[in-house]
């Protein structure tokens, strides 16, 4: 099955939705009151980085490299959005920092899925399909 623009897999369903899945956890944690506090300095920009870094990275197996700046876009977006979204709220703060950090993880997931990576939905699919060998379809 191919989504629209997207590549050929058997389990797109499953793709879409367990990537859908993580942006709504991502929205939802970015709000929510009682959040981890962090004590090693600056671990929750890498903990906004590492969240950006799966978002883009789970979508870039799904889609074709023609679409990964739309994609990285997206993320974008939405890392800025949410950030802005927290002023809402009196118990959280916006900072600019975390859009940065957002910002870094997509753009390293971006060059990882462009260094060759993009392909992992297709390499699981065939190891769940017991045609493993490596080669491409």
């Amino acid at each position: 099955m191919t989504a629209a623009g997207g590549k050929q897999l058997k389990y797109m369903r499953f793709w879409l939705g367990g990537g859908w899945l993580l942006v709504f956890v991502a929205m939802i944690t970015s709000v929510l009151p009682g959040m981890p506090i962090f004590t090693v300095q600056y671990s929750d920009k890498i903990f906004h980085a590492t969240t950006y870094f799966i978002l883009m990275g789970w979508f870039s197996g799904i889609y074709l490299p023609s679409r990964f700046w739309l994609i990285a876009l997206a993320f974008a977006l939405l890392g800025v959005a949410l950030e802005f979204l927290q002023t809402l709220f009196p118990y959280r703060f916006f900072d600019p920092w975390d859009i940065a950090a957002n910002i870094s993880g997509v753009a390293i997931a971006w060059l990882v899925a462009v260094a060759g990576m993009s392909n992992w939905c297709q390499l699981i699919e065939r190891r769940i399909d017991g045609s493993g060998n490596g080669t491409g379809y």
